[in-house]
């Protein structure tokens, strides 16, 4: 099973997955593929954030098999920015967990 959890700490934004959602074997499984691009798509949002300075250092960015860990704390003129590309990653979970309530969980720490 996948567990994604979406967290707040004061001004920084967590967001980590682990597991793997055994749909089906592996490099067939379309639950993990979704999940790894929605990971993905974050952590180099992230990394993009930074690149135009809008966070206020640097942000872990750990994307593995099985394993995500995607941190950031914005400057405050782009806190918006990253709480939006934040939810936008958490839609995506909801969606998934929405489809395939056997293979993901989600906590949620807003």
């Amino acid at each position: 099973m996948i567990h994604a959890r979406f967290e707040r700490d004061g001004k920084n934004m967590l967001f980590s997955v682990t597991g793997h959602a055994g749909q089906n074997v592996n490099g067939c499984d379309i639950v993990c593929s979704a999940a790894s691009m929605l990971a993905a798509t974050l952590g180099q949002m992230v990394l993009f954030m930074h690149d135009e300075g809008k966070l206020k250092r640097h942000p872990t960015v750990r994307l593995a098999s099985g394993e995500a860990v995607i941190t950031c704390r914005p400057a405050k003129s782009h806190e918006a920015e990253a709480f939006h590309a934040y939810v936008y990653t958490m839609t995506g979970f909801c969606l998934l967990e929405e489809a395939y309530p056997e293979y993901v969980k989600i906590t949620n720490v807003w």
